[in-house]
């Protein structure tokens, strides 16, 4: 769960945000906001009622509009995330349909099973993205989730094979 302050001249804006979950707590002037609808959280200093709007999600980033101002709660994942990001899942579609492969020896899986390990780690990879900001750590989660995939449908098409040669 991240933790960002925002400060404006008189007010102190807590916004806990998990890049995972998608759950989202605000805290004003240390008072927690009442969530009155999707995107809207109400909270109650006094008379005075404040309105606190969220707006965005994971591709175009997340803002809080505050008072006529907008402040940037997280920002939008990069271009090139959904690009290695897909990769595991395009990998596996393309290996385990060519039966080029599977004739020379290179047993991977595709199909269902190849497919929803690839979807899984091709999601997961992407997930695990948006909880950093640093680029340097998003490639390498990218490149472990493809490592991953390969190792997995390579590892699961072999003792597919070696199963169907021990009957």
């Amino acid at each position: 769960m991240e933790r960002k302050f925002i400060t404006s001249e008189n007010d102190t804006i807590r916004v806990d945000y998990s890049a995972f979950s998608g759950k989202i707590e605000i805290f004003f002037n240390g008072k927690i906001a009442r969530k009155i609808s999707k995107r809207v959280y109400k909270v109650s200093i006094g008379d005075d009622v404040k309105n606190i709007e969220v707006e965005g999600n994971l591709f175009s980033g997340i803002y809080l509009h505050y008072d006529g101002r907008s402040y940037q709660i997280q920002g939008k994942l990069p271009i090139y995330v959904f690009i290695l990001g897909v990769i595991p899942f395009i990998m596996t579609m393309v290996l385990g349909n060519l039966r080029a492969l599977a004739d020379a020896g290179f047993y991977y899986v595709g199909g269902a099973i190849g497919g929803g390990l690839s979807g899984l780690f091709s999601a997961l990879g992407i997930a695990l993205c948006s909880l950093s900001s640093k680029h340097w750590l998003r490639i390498l989660i990218l490149v472990l989730s493809i490592a991953i995939t390969f190792a997995a449908c390579y590892g699961i098409g072999n003792f597919i094979v070696f199963l169907a040669k021990q009957r």
